[in-house]
This record gives structure tokens, C-alpha cells and sequence, in this order.
């Protein structure tokens, strides 16, 4: 860590002075020597209103709990990694149930459990690293004291959600995802740029949308603890939890890890501590009467609203021009700082960002009206919307022309330009990374390549795709996601799967997605969106986010208007999928009785999902029937040969072939089944070979030929199961299907009136055919084909490859 600097902007001179400064920066309320006192109890009486929870936890919960702890993670000063309790958890939980049981019972937090080690994590895109503020303070704490923390915390949400603790924009608990707050955010902008706009002194007036990003200085560690108790007995929260809170946060000890240098203990008397499951729903109720006095003095929330996501504010304002819009945030920030003030909340306007969102077809200059906000400069905290040009000094002008929000980039126009490009970036810059650990010749095996894209890759792809990721015809169809972008997000996943594959450049994108099952990207996204649509039908979040959609600006008589809405029209689509999913259901015959699983929200959630997933699985289908149908009329064949691969139905056994190959395996296996390799006769067709045939001069240089015609390979041939030894008798019709060749073996004919049938040959045994070599017999022939292709790609393989086939294929090579 580099030396930090101090208030009066002197440079700290060693590690420990590092610490100090640090510690001071972080947290204004910390001591050293003994033991601090607890905190003040908020006043309970006796018989005071408080809803009803157990402080018993059976085995299922702390299992769960268990299960959900992520591996890798750091571990607190006691050492015990989440890892080893993943490992040990049968014969542990049985313990843990009984420490859990008597710490909640007890309403007590061990001091074990919260004593942490800080370390300091660089903030991203700061300029100067030597400010404290620059990093960001991490506690490790024990990883058993964090299962006891979960269970806390999802008793709190349950409390939360079953009462309605929180305010309905207040999102960042459970069941109130990142998903739903773009949605909410969002729904108002959407409503601006339907609307027509209304005359008034014969001018025309549209309705405009600004945008304010606060930030709160230090959130986690500026909390005042003697008020979050408060807040949470206001709420009727059960005695047993604010005493078991209490003992959480009281007597703090940390102390500060540097790279080589660790400090001496101290106490930390403010705040909750970042990295504990606890405190995201802390921070939520001490911040709930926020926004629930923001909802008093401000009902008409079709004009101003206020959402928060944990620590991150948002005010949005909608009027007729933009200088208004700044007006009403000037009063509604005043409001906020007059709430935020006595608790000790500070904002920092340094970091607020302002943005006036405009229709798509605005010609007019951007405005650059600002709120009248303390430390709130054009400069520095207004999102333009292009950036300016260099100015004489050749300074370029580095200003974002995006705002993230909750990890989305929006611009002005909500065109989705600038999230597509962040998602390619980040896409490119992973596979980029998964270069360093498999490529097409060895390292992480295909399957295994697969499931990293799946679970790493597409998931930054889908990232709040619900949002953004709106298709639908229709008026209005102007505001879903423009097609160009889609068609960019499929040539992103196009070239990652042509690098987990193996495949070349050349190979169809469709027969790559048919070979790895992997559906189209248009199909995926869709099928994230309506599930996620499908799943939020009837709830609370979705009936807010209707409200807000049909709430009549001042002068409005009819909401037919915002008909257009995209949401509007994407949830319209989602129930007519809910009426089809819940009539497939109850005409299915299960163990369970469809009102049952329909009842419970768990397996009606599983249910809605494993339908989108065969929805787009059907639907990918049907994309591959009618590219195979294009490719027949269009005659694209090689020699009258179609290829392996663009053969056959979408299906999940299609990958199975690729199951327990090595990675040059299964990439030579993926080039002959699409027939994209490196033979004569493709280089032929991109110019890079003068010559389609054989070196034998016998045939063209296909994998067909070199598997059963070319002379030069024919004792190693004898090594590959190229005859069929189920059959005892040749049939005539099956052989003609299966091998594909032009025979006439007991085919009745006519000739000169006469009815002739051409005899069987006794001795002629039945081939496998391409399909089922490079299908049934995978692991054979590719490990032939390494060695016998000759290609330049697998040399150093074939002269390397230590470890050969399995003991059932140890004859294969012998003598070759």
C-alpha cells in the first residue's frame, strides 16, 4: 500500500502511521485499551407491540445456510475457512443447530465472532490511491459466526417481507432484486417518451425526466447504532432480535491487516461491519424512514420519486422542462439532508451525478440546468451527453457520457449503446482469461469449458436483462432494444463459442450452438426476461411498478396512452404465457397435486422455469429446422456430402459425444463432424491450398476419405471400428441408409419388361457410416485422426501426448 495521506496532507512515514491514518479516516468513532461499554438499550416496555418470531433454528435452516457459504472466501483470525465447513457440514451441523439455538436464545453474539481482520481493497478508477477514502475497509470475520449472521438476517427479511417493514421503494432486501429497482426506476422515463405531450398557450409541451444519483459518505461504517436499535423497535421488531443486534454491534475489535504489517487491536464503536450477511438489512431499515417521509410529503409519486438500493439514492422528477425538474430536486435534496443530518448520515456532492433523459429523436441541444445543490458543479456532475472536444492544451474531455446504475449503464436516450459495449468489453476481457487455462489443443476440457461459459460467462451477459432486453410488436416497438445490438450480443457469444470449442472462424454459428446445445442469444435473454416476468406476476413489486405506469400526469383523463408502455406490454405477454403455463399444469399428472405446487411459491417459481427453459429450447429448435431448411435449398453440401453436424434434431444428447475427451479430442472431433478442418478440401475453398485432393491422389482430401478410402492409411485403417459387429446379416436397405453409398445390394429393378433382383453378397459386412463413427465411436477415431490427419495443428499433440486411450482401445495403435 503506498503512504497515505494525512488531513494536514503530509505523507504517513511507515505502516503502523499508515494504520492510524486509516482507521481514523474510516470510522470517527474508535478507542484503544479496555473493553467499551454495550450499547443503550431503546426503550421496550413490557407488553409493547412486536411481531412474533422463534429463536429456534432446525437442522434444514442451518443446512441451507451451510450450503449457501461460497468457497474461497477469506477467512476470519480463527482460520476455520467456509471451505471446511462446506466439507465437514454432516457431521458439524448437528453442533452448529446447538450453537446457533443457544446464541439466539441468549441473544448473544460471541466476542470470537466479532473480532475481524480489515484489509483495504483498492476502489475502482480513483486518481489517487494515497487517499484514505481511495480504499475501501473489508471485514474478515469467522466464517462460523457468519452462519449465525444468516440465519439473523434472514429472520429479519422474513419479518420484513410478511409485515411490510419496508417502504415499497426500498429494495435491496429479499425478493426485491437489482431487477425490480431498474424496473421501478426506469417506468417513469419510459412514460415520458410515450406520452404526446399537452398544449398550453399554443406551444407544446413534453413531459421530462431528470435524474439524481446521491452518494453517502462511509455508509456501512457511519451508522449510528443507538439509532438502529430504535428504528427497529419503531417496527415492532421482537425484543430477543434488538437485543441480539445489540450484542452484535457492541465491543467491536478489529484490527488492521497491510501486506506484511498488521496493527495492534482496537475497538470500533460506529458502524456495521462491511462483509457480514447481516448488515445489508441492517442498513436497510436504518435508512427506511428515508424514504417513508420522502412518501408522506410527496404522494404524487408519478411526479417525483425516491428508490434506494441498499446504500444507493436515487431521486427521479418528472415535469414539463427541465429547469423545473431542477427545482423540485433542489427541494427534495433538502428534504433528505434535513432527515440525514441528526443521525449522522453524510452525502457527498462531489460524487452526484445529474442526467436529463430525451426522447430518441430530440434534435435540441442537451441542457445543462443544474439543482441548486451545494458543491454541484456542470463540470463535474452532469452526465453530458457527448463529450466536449480537446481544448488548446490537447486535454480531452474523459466524462462518461452513461450513468451506472445498480451496475446499468443508462444514457440519455435509454438506447442501450453503451451497456451492450460494457457487456462485449467485459465478455472479451473473461474469455480473454479462460485463454490462460484451455485452448484448442489442450488445457480444460470442452464440457468443462462449456459449463464456465455457462455460469460465468452468459450470466454477465444477463445481467438485468429484464430491463433492457424488451421485444415485443406493436406501438410503441420504437423503445425495445434495436436489433443491430442483438445481432452484436450473438457475435459476441458466436466468437466465445468458436474459442471454447476448437472450431474455426469459418464453421456455422448454428451448428456450433446445435453441437454444444447452447441456445441462440435472442432466445436466451428472452427466455431470463419472461421468467423473470413470469415469477413477478401477482406480487407486490409488480403491482407498485402497474400503478406507476398507470398513474395520470396533472391534466390526464384516460391512461390508453400508456398502453405503448414496453413493460406494459411485456407483462401484458407474460400473463397470457401464465393463463398456458397453469393450464399445462393442471392437465399434467405429477405425484404432487398441481394446486400444491401451484400454491407454494418455491416450486411454482421451479416450474415457471423449467417451462421458459423448454420454451427456448423449442424455440431454438425450430431456428435450427428452418436453418437446416435454408441450407437444403441453397444446396450447401461438399461434394454432395453434408456434413455430420448439420444433420439431426436440437437436442441435449447431441453434446453427449464430446463427454470424456480430451481437449485436441474434442476439437478435431468438432472439425470433422462440421467438416470446417484443415483437409485439402476446405483449404481449397478459402484459398489456401491450390489443390482439393488427397496427397494419395485417389480422392478428395475429406474426412470421409481418409477414414475409408485412402490406400496410404490402410493398415492403420484396420485399427478403427469401421464395421458394424451387432449385424450377423447384412441388410440390404439398412446398409444403403446407414453408409450412404450408391449399392444396389437387393434392389428390385426393371429392364427390358423384365423384373430382376440384384443378390446379396454373403461376405460383405456391414460399415458404420460417418455418423455413427464420429458419433458412437468418438474416442477412437479421434484419437486415430490425431495421429493419422497429418494436420499441423495437432503435431505437437501427437508427438507429445503421453497419456493414450483408455485400456479398452489399448490394440488400437499397436503396430501404427
Amino acid at each position: 500500500m503506498p503512504r497515505l495521506k494525512k488531513p494536514d496532507g503530509s505523507l504517513c512515514r511507515d505502516d503502523a502511521e499508515n494504520a492510524v491514518c486509516f482507521r481514523q479516516s474510516i470510522w470517527p468513532e474508535t478507542s484503544t485499551g479496555g473493553r467499551p461499554d454495550p450499547l443503550p438499550l431503546p426503550n421496550l416496555p413490557t407488553g409493547r407491540a412486536e411481531h412474533d418470531s422463534s429463536p429456534i433454528f432446525d437442522e434444514d435452516e442451518v443446512s441451507k445456510v451451510c450450503r449457501g457459504l461460497e468457497y474461497g472466501k477469506g477467512c476470519g483470525p480463527d482460520g476455520v475457512p467456509s471451505d471446511a465447513i462446506k466439507y465437514a457440514k454432516a457431521p458439524l451441523i448437528p453442533y452448529l443447530v446447538h450453537l446457533m439455538n443457544a446464541c439466539a436464545r441468549l441473544s448473544y453474539h460471541p466476542d470470537e465472532f466479532k473480532t475481524s481482520k480489515i484489509v483495504a481493497l483498492k476502489k475502482p478508477a480513483r486518481s489517487d490511491y494515497s487517499l484514505p477514502k481511495s480504499w475501501r475497509p473489508v471485514a474478515l470475520l469467522s466464517c462460523i459466526g457468519k452462519v449465525l449472521e444468516r440465519l439473523m438476517a434472514d429472520c429479519l427479511q422474513q419479518l420484513a417481507m410478511k409485515h411490510n417493514l419496508l417502504p415499497g421503494t426500498q429494495f435491496g432486501a429479499a425478493r426485491r432484486c437489482t431487477t425490480k429497482a431498474l424496473e421501478y426506476l426506469l417506468t417513469p422515463i419510459y412514460k415520458s417518451f410515450i406520452h404526446p405531450g399537452f398544449k398550453k398557450a399554443q406551444e407544446i409541451f413534453k413531459w421530462l425526466c431528470t435524474l439524481l444519483s446521491l452518494d453517502i459518505a462511509g455508509a456501512y461504517d457511519h451508522v449510528r447504532c443507538q439509532e438502529l436499535l430504535r428504528i427497529l423497535a419503531d417496527k415492532g421488531i421482537p425484543a430477543w432480535i434488538i437485543h441480539y443486534v445489540r450484542s452484535f454491534l457492541s465491543a467491536r475489535r478489529s484490527r488492521v491487516h497491510f501486506p506484511g504489517f498488521v496493527s495492534d487491536d482496537f475497538w470500533v464503536n460506529i458502524g456495521i461491519p462491511q462483509g457480514s450477511p447481516l448488515s445489508p438489512i441492517l442498513f436497510v431499515f436504518f435508512t427506511s424512514p428515508m424514504l417513508e417521509k420522502f412518501k408522506q410529503e410527496n404522494p404524487a409519486i408519478d411526479i417525483v420519486i425516491a428508490m434506494s438500493y441498499v446504500d444507493d439514492t436515487y431521486i427521479l422528477v418528472t415535469s414539463p422542462s427541465y429547469k423545473t425538474n431542477c427545482e423540485i430536486l433542489t427541494k427534495w435534496h433538502d428534504v433528505v439532508m434535513g432527515w440525514a443530518g441528526p443521525i449522522g448520515i453524510r452525502f457527498d456532492p462531489s460524487k452526484y451525478q445529474v442526467m436529463h433523459f430525451r426522447r430518441s429523436r430530440t434534435t435540441s441541444d442537451y441542457p445543462d440546468d443544474m439543482p441548486a445543490i451545494v458543491g454541484l458543479t456542470k463540470k463535474n456532475n452532469l452526465v453530458p451527453e457527448e463529450r466536449d472536444p480537446a481544448d488548446e492544451n490537447g486535454v480531452e474531455d474523459k466524462r462518461l457520457t452513461h450513468l451506472r446504475i445498480l451496475g446499468l449503464l443508462v444514457d440519455h436516450r435509454l438506447s442501450w449503446d453503451a451497456h451492450i459495449a460494457h457487456i462485449e468489453a467485459r465478455v472479451r476481457a473473461k474469455m480473454s482469461c479462460y485463454n490462460r487455462i484451455s485452448g484448442s489443443t489442450w488445457g480444460v476440457t470442452l464440457i468443462d469449458m462449456r459449463r464456465l461459459y455457462y455460469t460465468s460467462v452468459r450470466t454477465i451477459i444477463a445481467y438485468a436483462a429484464p430491463v433492457w432486453f424488451v421485444h415485443f410488436e406493436g406501438c410503441g416497438s420504437h423503445l425495445q432494444i434495436r436489433q443491430k445490438l442483438v445481432h452484436k450480443l450473438q457475435v459476441l457469444q458466436n466468437f466465445c463459442l468458436r474459442q471454447i470449442s476448437g472450431a474455426f472462424r469459418q464453421t456455422a454459428s448454428m451448428v456450433l450452438h446445435k453441437e454444444l446445445h447452447i441456445d441462440p442469444i435472442a432466445i436466451y435473454l428472452q427466455r431470463i426476461a419472461m421468467s423473470h416476468r413470469l415469477r413477478t406476476l401477482n406480487t407486490q413489486e409488480h403491482k407498485r411498478l402497474m400503478e406507476s405506469q398507470q398513474q395520470l400526469y396533472p391534466g390526464m383523463r384516460s391512461t390508453a396512452v400508456f398502453d405503448a408502455h414496453p413493460y406494459k406490454k411485456a407483462y401484458d405477454l407474460a400473463e397470457a404465457f401464465l393463463v398456458t403455463i397453469r393450464a399445462e399444469l393442471y392437465h399434467v399428472k405429477f405425484p404432487v397435486p398441481a394446486a400444491e405446487i401451484w400454491g407454494n411459491r418455491k416450486s411454482r417459481n421451479e416450474y415457471i422455469n423449467d417451462y421458459a427453459e423448454r420454451q427456448a429450447s423449442t424455440m431454438s429448435g425450430m431456428l435450427w429446422d428452418q436453418y437446416l431448411n435454408r441450407r437444403n435449398k441453397a444446396s450447401r453440401t461438399l461434394f454432395n456430402v453434408r456434413p455430420v453436424a448439420a444433420k439431426g434434431e436440437w437436442r441435449k444428447e447431441n453434446l453427449e459425444c464430446y463427454e470424456g475427451l480430451k481437449k485436441a479430442q474434442s476439437t478435431i472431433l468438432i472439425q470433422c463432424r462440421t467438416g470446417v478442418i484443415g483437409l485439402n478440401s476446405f483449404l481449397k475453398q478459402v484459398k489456401l491450398s491450390e489443390t482439393d485432393m488427397c496427397p494419395c491422389g485417389t480422392g478428395v482430401h475429406t474426412v470421409s476419405h481418409l477414414l475409408y478410402k485412402c490406400p496410404s492409411l490402410a493398415e492403420a485403417r484396420v485399427h478403427l471400428p469401421l464395421f458394424n459387429k451387432n449385424l450377423n446379416k447384412p441388410d440390404p436397405t439398412n446398409f444403403k441408409k446407414r453408409a450412404g453409398i450408391r449399392d444396389k445390394l437387393g434392389k428390385t429393378y426393371k429392364k427390358r419388361g423384365k423384373t430382376f433382383t440384384k443378390p446379396v453378397k454373403p461376405n460383405r459386412k456391414p460399415y458404420n457410416d460417418l455418423t455413427t463413427l464420429l458419433t458412437d465411436h468418438a474416442h477412437v477415431v479421434t484419437e486415430w485422426a490425431i495421429r493419422h490427419f497429418g494436420l499441423e495443428q495437432f503435431e505437437w499433440t501427437n508427438q507429445h501426448l503421453l497419456i493414450g486411450p483408455s485400456k479398452k482401445y489399448d490394440s488400437i495403435f499397436e503396430g501404427t
